[in-house]
């Protein structure tokens, strides 16, 4: 008895010599690429600049908890206390940037406290129990630590503290309590804030 082989659909066999193609082109693909390259690994200027929206021209550089705990304590550098869901401190970072450029500093020091502070874990603590003599008072009795925060600490001494837009936020719009009066006044500060943090440094 004679049996009739049922022909294969025309779009099944275009179906499968597709996928035969591509597994073949995956296995060459396979085996000829190299996991060995290093991956890309954006700069902390350009990791900056990405969250903040600012230039990829910028000083910052990323620090830890402990690392911040420790410039503070003995240390010396430039700080910028933060995080990027902070709108307020956009305009702060780039004025600060924008002087620090001016005054040739190399590095800015950058800390994201967000996620410190909501767990409230021992380095948030111990922050700011460092800096409890310039923090506000929350609710009679607790000290909180704000964003946007500019630090300068020279051999473990602080000589400069603002946290002004992180008290004022929430009373005005950043568009109009930016003024240009306002970022004027703030360069100058941050210019004669610089120069004293770098008078006597090599």
């Amino acid at each position: 008895m004679k049996i009739n082989k049922k022909k294969m659909p025309l779009l099944q066999k275009i179906f499968y010599i597709a996928s035969f193609i591509f597994l073949i082109c995956s296995f060459i693909y396979l085996g000829t690429k190299d996991f060995n390259l290093p991956q890309t690994k954006l700069t902390d200027n350009e990791a900056f600049a990405m969250e903040y929206g600012i230039s990829k021209n910028n000083s910052f550089t990323y620090k830890t908890s402990k690392e911040i705990i420790d410039i503070l304590k003995q240390g010396s550098g430039i700080i910028l206390l933060s995080y990027p869901e902070n709108k307020w401190s956009k305009n702060i970072a780039e004025t600060l940037n924008s002087v620090g450029n001016e005054n040739n500093i190399k590095e800015i020091y950058y800390y994201n406290f967000k996620k410190d502070k909501s767990n409230n874990n021992r380095f948030y603590v111990e922050i700011t129990e460092f800096l409890k003599s310039y923090l506000p008072v929350i609710d009679m009795e607790s000290i909180e630590l704000r964003a946007p925060t500019v630090i300068m600490v020279k051999n473990g001494k602080i000589l400069y503290y603002n946290d002004e837009t992180s008290i004022v936020r929430g009373k005005e719009t950043i568009e109009k309590y930016w003024t240009n009066e306002r970022i004027l006044n703030k360069k100058e500060e941050f210019q004669n804030a610089i120069k004293d943090f770098m008078g006597g440094m090599s």
